[in-house]
C-alpha cells in the first residue's frame, strides 16, 4: 500500500515526523518530495524523519502489503487467521455455500498455504474490496482432495470464521507465521495520545 501525506505550514519549519512501522510490513520505503529517504528507525515500532518541511512537501510511505498468517492463542490454538498488511480475511458464507455442505465447521478448513496467491477485486462489501481463493481439504486427515474456498475482507458481513488449520504450523512456507504484534510486543507509550 501506499501513502501520501503533503505537508502545509504558514513557515518552514523543523519537525521530527514520527509513524508507526508496524511488525508486518517487512520494509518501508519513504520518499520526501520524490527523493529517496532513510528515517531514523532506532526506536521499535517506529519511523522519524527529521527535517524542515515547508509547504507543498510531500511524503510517500510505501509499505508492501504481504500475506502472512497470525498463530492462534487459547481457543484457537493451533489455527490460524489470514492477514494481508492490516486486513483480515474471513470465510464468507455466502460465497462458500458448496463448501459448507462437506464441511458445515468452517474452522475445520485445511488451508493450503501453496495455493494462496494474488487477492482479486471484490467490490460487493465496499469499493476496492478483495478476496482470494484458496484451496483447503474439508477433513483434518486430507484425504479428499481440496476444495476452493474464497476468503473476504473481515469486514464482510457474511463472514463466519477467521481461524483455520494449516498442514503444519511448523513450517507454512511460503506464507510466513508470526505471533500477534498487539499482543506479542510490549506498548509504545511513545504513540500515547497527550491527554487534555
Amino acid at each position: 500500500g501506499e501513502v501520501k501525506l503533503l505537508f502545509v505550514c504558514a513557515e518552514p519549519v523543523e519537525l521530527a515526523f514520527q509513524f508507526r512501522t508496524p511488525r508486518w510490513a517487512e520494509k518501508i520505503a519513504c520518499a520526501v518530495n520524490g527523493a529517496p529517504c532513510t528515517p531514523d528507525t532506532s526506536q521499535p515500532g517506529c519511523a522519524v524523519i527529521k527535517r524542515v518541511w515547508e509547504s507543498g512537501d510531500t511524503l510517500v510511505l510505501s509499505i508492501p502489503m504481504g500475506w502472512r498468517f497470525v498463530r492462534g492463542r487459547m481457543l484457537q490454538d493451533g489455527r490460524v487467521a489470514l492477514l494481508r498488511g492490516p486486513v483480515l480475511f474471513t470465510f464468507s458464507e455466502t460465497l462458500n455455500a458448496d463448501v459448507l455442505k462437506s464441511c458445515p465447521n468452517p474452522r475445520d478448513l485445511v488451508l493450503d498455504p501453496t495455493s494462496i496467491g494474488d487477492p482479486v477485486p471484490d467490490n460487493r462489501i465496499r469499493p476496492d474490496g478483495q478476496k482470494v481463493v484458496v484451496r483447503a481439504w474439508t477433513d483434518p486427515e486430507r484425504m479428499a482432495a481440496p476444495v476452493a474456498v474464497v476468503l473476504t475482507e473481515f469486514i464482510d458481513p457474511d463472514g463466519i470464521e477467521v481461524y483455520f488449520k494449516v498442514p503444519d504450523l511448523k513450517d507454512t512456507r511460503p506464507i510466513r507465521i508470526m505471533d500477534d504484534e498487539l499482543l506479542s510486543e510490549p506498548r509504545n507509550p511513545g504513540f500515547a495520545h497527550p491527554r487534555p
